[in-house]
């Protein structure tokens, strides 16, 4: 048990600490491809712009009344060195406030993550190490290698899309698999993100955010729905890019809209 958890620390340590203050003024490049929906080649008619409307705003407003989201399972971080598994209890609200309790097979707190809006903590409970950032955002790269607005995961979390502002949508078939893909792009910029759906248009499959050059940033893929009190959640989000790089996250229980103080998204230095 000893060994696992100075591994769990160790692949903590490297994945977490190490990016948040060495990576922290990065900006993400390298590793990253086409995305695999080009406009070329694929029939837009697929469906009117009245139904269009209705999806995006379907997707954009599923389950808004949920605010906070507590969550038990179990996450799995990756990088080019190795994976980790470990138990999580974490929370999280709509506007990207965060903590996340990363466990031992015991169920004893090895580290602790957290957002309160201003700063980025983490705490080491094993070697009683602090740590403490001023932030401008709420971007889990520093975390995660990968540039995704805490906001946005609670969004996947509460079964909804972080649909980003766009001039024009267009529905496409899916000719990798059954279903569509709703692409969203602007004027300025070209294609900004591919929303992936089922046959009746209503299920998320997953969602592409893209660059600036219409290259992949990150792929979330929603893999699978269940019922949690009067809402349709999903039991696993997974979160990558093309570089190596992405955590997967396996939730086994929801609690929903529970009261919750604002410190409990601060952390305190070790007495």
């Amino acid at each position: 048990m000893e060994n696992k958890i100075r591994n769990l620390k160790r692949v903590i340590i490297f994945l977490l600490i190490i990016p948040f203050f060495l990576s922290s003024c990065s900006r993400f490049s390298g590793g990253i491809r086409e995305t695999s929906v080009p406009l070329e080649g694929f029939d837009m008619q697929t469906g009117d712009l009245y139904e269009i409307q209705e999806i995006i705003l379907t997707l954009k407003n599923k389950n808004e009344n949920l605010e906070i989201l507590k969550g038990l399972g179990k996450i799995r971080i990756w990088n080019k060195n190795g994976h980790q598994t470990a138990r999580t209890a974490w929370i999280g609200s709509k506007s990207g406030r965060f903590r996340i309790e990363i466990l031992s097979v015991s169920g004893q707190p090895v580290a602790s993550l957290a957002n309160d809006g201003e700063h980025f903590f983490i705490l080491s409970h094993s070697d009683r190490k602090f740590y403490k950032k001023r932030v401008s955002e709420s971007n889990l790269e520093k975390f995660l290698a990968i540039p995704v607005k805490s906001e946005d995961v609670f969004a996947f979390l509460s079964g909804r899309v972080p649909v980003k502002d766009h001039d024009s949508a267009f529905m496409a078939k899916n000719t990798d698999g059954d279903g569509y893909v709703l692409i969203l792009k602007k004027k300025w910029r070209g294609l900004i993100e591919n929303i992936y759906l089922d046959k009746s248009k209503k299920i998320v499959q997953a969602v592409e955010m893209l660059d600036i050059n219409g290259s992949l940033v990150y792929r979330a893929e929603i893999i699978s729905i269940h019922n949690e009190a009067q809402y349709q959640l999903p039991s696993r989000i997974v979160l990558f890019n093309d570089n190596g790089e992405g955590f997967q996250l396996d939730i086994e229980k929801y609690w929903t809209n529970i009261p919750v103080s604002p410190s409990l998204f601060m952390l305190l230095p070790p007495e």
